[in-house]
């Protein structure tokens, strides 16, 4: 829930070391539009990105992931 309902957050790009992104972390954070995953995340949570209405770009830079 680190992000949830952020209500201006509109993009995020995450450390190269994150590995993971949590339940609902990013939940109604209807302004966001982009967000760049790094090589080592290896698991996206259930509605991690749940209600971001205007998000219309997300860069994957990954292989191995687990999504719920």
């Amino acid at each position: 829930y680190c992000f949830k309902e952020c209500s201006n957050l509109e993009s995020v790009k995450l450390p190269k070391n994150a590995k993971a992104i949590g339940n609902s972390a990013f939940f109604g954070c209807k302004k966001l539009k982009k967000i760049k995953l790094p090589k080592k995340i290896k698991w996206i949570g259930d509605r991690a990105f749940g209600y971001c209405e205007h998000l219309k770009e997300v860069v994957l830079h990954f292989q191995d992931c687990y999504i719920l």
